[in-house]
């Protein structure tokens, strides 16, 4: 038992005694002996709140009540209490609440402890250096209730280094190079994390589009386009708009769309991270008019003329510097450069149209043909031969000289008798003689002089071309001398001549007289081209076969040839004449012919002379009819005393008739 208890005890036997020797009648007086003080929790955290309270007992262990009570902490800077009994932790430690009423204190125990971090967060939580820059991070630490604790202990790292670094105890980070990386905050265990993006800086800003033009109350939306010393495009960077002339243009300062005010020029500005780049803009009034200048043109085909387009806005006022647009309605009439400049294509109209910011002017275009300056007709001179033709070319040209085409040209000839020509200007020759030709188009002419001379002989004919003639007749020949296509010649001197004038004669005028058998070519001549007839005339022609020397063997066949030079047209008789080695011999006697004489009748002449006539039809005789003749002579029979053989020293052959043409 404690000491306490053992006092209470023997205080409670002494009241017991007391009160048996006294009147039990005699009121108890309640004396407060003892203040008992209880908390609601004897361990809090900094911070938190408990609760104390305190009971009043008296004597007799009983509790009773008792006036005002007073709280106090034994060490207000560990936990401070209220006049009501509310303890507030004010730091780590121990103290002691005491209660105090009716002299008596009473007393517990109350111990505060820090709370633990249970998060940690870190600011700000996201952050964007350039390279260089620096950021001071703050770590702000929560208990669970999240209130706000201090004096805490913060450690501080970067998960990238190269990127960004942080001292461990301040939290200052430092961006080294361009990326990414995370700052952690750690304290108690707990994490806090802010994310650092390191931006290269920005080098070079360009405004797009620029220049610009607007009409008023147009609107143009800029960008601008950031790049870092190595040309890398930023993005995500802040850009600042601004105008140089807000009377001209106003831009809106995030976005950079521009709003056209009135005519004049500003400048758009682009600002990111100190630096800046800006575009030019002009503001115009808009077409109101278009007025082309000549409005009606006349031009002449290929030529070229400048037209202009004026532009007015509504108040009237001259317009430069617009685009314009050029066209015409028929192309194949007039053609329009982008500058205005009409090329006449080909005679006709049409009209060409102007155009400009929707607003159009026309003018009105007839192309004319070029008037005909001068008419070249080529070749300017020919000499061709008569009968023939050449064909000449008109040239139109202009006053410039340029060839005209598509215009009509009339051809005419001094002297159709020389030269015809026709509407196409084919020139036909028709006699010797010189003529000009003329072509005419639009009142302007040009000519060409052209000499006609007689067509050279080609050929002469000779008519006829062969005759069979009695001795002492006449025949008359006709010679016409004929260019190359065969056509007659007039005019031109012929003279004669005969080759054999034994046979016939020719006059100047071509008049044959047959003056002994035979034949004969007579010849024309005109301008050293020749024709020929050939003349035979009926009588005898000989000639000697190939048998010189030869050897007749009695029994035994010879060859002889003989070739007349021509061929017969009738054959009245052939004479054979043999010379013998001997005069002892008789062909007759001696000779047999062989060969189809077509039944000639043999009639010796003379001891050397065997003579062949023949009557009827000598086209069916076969001898000599071309003047060629073989035939085989056999030595039959021989007469005279030991004649075995003979040797015939030639042979000539005399055909009678009338002879053709020689070959």
């Amino acid at each position: 038992m404690s000491r306490r208890t053992t006092a209470l005890h023997v205080r409670s036997l002494l009241l017991l005694g007391t009160l048996a020797c006294t009147s039990p009648t005699a009121p108890v007086v309640p004396i407060l002996t003892t203040l008992r003080v209880a908390l609601s929790s004897s361990n809090i955290l900094v911070g938190e709140s408990a609760t104390a309270s305190a009971t009043a007992i008296d004597q007799h262990g009983t509790a009773i009540a008792v006036g005002t009570i007073t709280w106090s902490s034994g060490t207000p800077g560990v936990a401070s209490v209220s006049a009501s009994g509310v303890i507030t932790a004010v730091s780590a430690g121990q103290t002691q609440i005491v209660a105090s009423a009716g002299g008596k204190q009473g007393q517990a125990t109350l111990t505060v402890a820090i709370p633990p971090v249970a998060s940690v967060v870190v600011a700000p939580t996201v952050a964007n250096l350039f390279t260089g820059a620096t950021q001071q991070f703050a770590a702000v630490m929560r208990d669970a209730g999240g209130n706000v604790l201090s004096e805490r202990t913060v450690t501080w790292s970067t998960s990238n280094a190269s990127v960004v670094t942080v001292n461990t105890t301040t939290g200052l980070a430092t961006a080294i190079a361009a990326g990414s990386a995370t700052i952690t905050a750690t304290s108690e265990g707990m994490t806090g994390n802010a994310t650092v993006t390191v931006l290269a800086p920005v080098a070079t800003v360009t405004v797009a589009p620029s220049p610009m033009s607007l009409f008023t109350g147009a609107t143009q939306q800029f960008t601008a386009a950031l790049k870092d010393v190595g040309n890398t495009t930023l993005t995500g960077r802040t850009i600042t708009w601004a105008t140089s002339d807000a009377a001209v243009v106003t831009v809106n300062s995030t976005t950079g769309l521009a709003t056209a005010i009135a005519a004049g020029s500003a400048t758009i500005t682009a600002t990111s991270e100190g630096m800046t780049g800006s575009a030019t803009v002009t503001v115009l009034n808009p077409v109101a008019t278009v007025t082309v200048s000549p409005s009606v043109a006349s031009i002449f085909t290929g030529a070229t003329q400048q037209f202009t387009a004026t532009l007015r806005d509504a108040g009237g006022n001259l317009l430069t510097g617009r685009s314009i647009s050029w066209s015409t309605v028929n192309g194949s009439v007039a053609t329009v450069s982008t500058s205005g400049v009409v090329t006449a294509i080909a005679q006709g109209a049409t009209s060409m149209t102007a155009i400009s910011e929707g607003k159009s002017g026309a003018a009105t275009i007839t192309v004319l043909p070029v008037p005909v300056a001068s008419v070249v007709v080529t070749p300017g001179a020919a000499s061709i031969v008569a009968g023939t033709t050449v064909a000449l070319t008109a040239t139109p040209k202009d006053a410039s000289g340029n060839a005209l085409s598509g215009r009509t040209v009339a051809w005419t000839s001094s002297s159709s008798a020389i030269a015809a020509v026709s509407q196409s200007g084919v020139v036909t020759a028709i006699a010797p003689g010189a003529v000009t030709i003329t072509a005419m188009a639009e009142g302007q002419s040009g000519q060409a002089t052209i000499a006609v001379t007689p067509a050279p002989i080609a050929t002469v004919s000779v008519f006829p071309g062969s005759a069979d003639m009695a001795v002492g007749q006449t025949l008359g020949l006709l010679a016409t001398p004929r260019d190359a296509n065969g056509n007659p010649l007039t005019n031109r001197s012929v003279t004669w001549a005969t080759s054999n004038a034994g046979v016939a004669t020719v006059s100047t005028t071509g008049v044959v007289t047959s003056i002994g058998g035979g034949t004969a070519t007579i010849t024309a001549m005109s301008e050293g081209v020749s024709g020929r007839a050939a003349i035979a005339v009926a009588g005898s022609f000989s000639a000697q076969a190939v048998l010189s020397n030869e050897l007749v063997v009695e029994g035994s066949p010879i060859t002889y040839s003989v070739d007349l030079g021509r061929g017969f047209s009738a054959i009245s008789a052939v004479e054979f004449h043999f010379i013998f080695g001997t005069d002892a011999l008789d062909p007759e006697e001696c000779l047999e012919w062989r060969g189809g004489f077509c039944n000639p009748l043999a009639v010796p002449q003379t001891s050397r002379t065997l003579r062949f006539e023949f009557s009827g039809d000598p086209a069916t005789c076969d001898l000599f009819r071309d003047g060629v003749d073989s035939r085989q002579i056999i030595a039959e029979r021989f007469t005279g005393s030991g004649v075995v053989s003979v040797r015939i020293t030639s042979l000539v052959i005399e055909v009678q008739g009338t002879p053709l043409p020689a070959r």
